[in-house]
């Protein structure tokens, strides 16, 4: 329920950002087990050679590459959550071969590489929308969001085998509830 003054009283339909923050899944699994309609565009795919910051995260060389994977997740028609992965061509071999706007990115981790994700290390941050975000998820300029830089690591490698960056627009009023059973192991809010 929201009160508005002036307005009156409304059902207001539950928000779902924020809800799997504490949980490894994939964006299929997560809205599975909401059961939402979703979809996935793929907005950008391509190689990228050498940057200093990406490749000292994922410990790579200057003659590595990295797979640049931008995708919109859209629910119930609408944009949710836009998602920019870097994927480590010496880990990931032919991972251009897949068509990410059908597939989970986890699951050819896991299917194709037999490469499962056991560890993340996430830190969010609240901006505010510049206009290229308010033209893509169609907000106001101005209008805050929630942005994650998420770095994975995989059981059969020592180094991180992945950077993912998650922009979503923040709803009204978000709560979050972050624990762990860990001694050490903390969340991050800048």
């Amino acid at each position: 329920m929201e009160r508005a003054r002036g307005r009156g009283t409304f059902v207001r339909s539950p928000d779902t950002r924020g809800r799997f923050l504490n949980k490894q899944l994939s964006f299929a699994a997560e809205m599975g087990v909401l059961n939402l309609e979703h979809r996935t565009e793929v907005l950008r795919a391509e190689w990228v050679s050498y940057t200093p910051e990406l490749f000292s995260r994922l410990k790579l060389e200057r003659g590595d590459r990295c797979y640049h994977l931008v995708r919109m997740r859209y629910v119930s028609g609408k944009p949710f959550v836009l998602v920019e992965n870097y994927v480590p061509e010496s880990v990931f071999p032919g991972i251009d071969a897949y068509d990410f706007a059908r597939r989970s990115l986890y699951d050819v981790f896991e299917t194709v590489y037999h490469e499962r994700i056991i560890k993340s290390r996430r830190v969010l941050m609240a901006q505010t929308a510049n206009a290229e975000f308010a033209n893509l998820f169609g907000v106001h300029r101005g209008s805050p969001y929630c942005m994650s830089k998420t770095q994975s690591w995989t059981k059969t490698t020592a180094r991180s085998t992945s950077v993912k960056n998650i922009w979503t627009v923040l709803p009204r009023n978000l709560n979050l509830k972050l624990s762990t059973n860990k001694p050490g192991l903390c969340a991050r809010f800048c």
